[in-house]
């Protein structure tokens, strides 16, 4: 191969190899995207009190670690604890960590409409039945 056959093929690898990069980073802000629409179904089906809807966000062995650590399992145990919330939470999406195409890390503020405190919180949801669903959800007290 001569020199211009050479650098013609390093130009289609290059060309390749960056619309290969191109295409992952637009799947993964979809992915990014995707994740955070479900976090803000569960925070707007939290804020309607409908407990049931709630925990259709979790996979069905999906656990809830309160900051009093409280354990939750499942989601007929954690349709009855969302069922009994009061008041609002305003939640801030501080940001979506993709693991794998599959697992994605979401960290989340949330303030309360009747309580002073401010939580820390985290969730992991997985793509499950065509859908991000959550199944480890961790809240802690922020430190004031």
């Amino acid at each position: 191969m001569n020199n211009s056959g050479f650098g013609a093929v390093i130009a289609l690898v290059c060309v390749a190899g960056l619309s290969y990069a191109q295409s992952n980073a637009f799947d993964a802000t979809a992915e990014q995207r995707d994740v955070r629409a479900a976090i803000e179904k569960f925070a707007r089906l939290r804020n309607l009190h409908n407990g049931t809807a709630v925990a259709e966000t979790y996979t069905w062995d999906a656990d809830y670690i309160g900051w009093d650590e409280l354990l939750v399992h499942g989601r007929d145990t954690l349709a009855s604890m969302w069922n009994g919330v009061t008041g609002e939470a305003r939640r801030t999406i501080n940001s979506v960590d993709a693991l794998t195409p599959n697992i994605a890390v979401v960290r989340v503020r949330a303030e309360f409409s009747d309580t002073p405190s401010v939580l820390n919180e985290t969730f992991v949801v997985i793509w499950k039945d065509r859908q991000w669903l959550i199944t480890t959800h961790e809240a802690a007290l922020s430190p004031p």
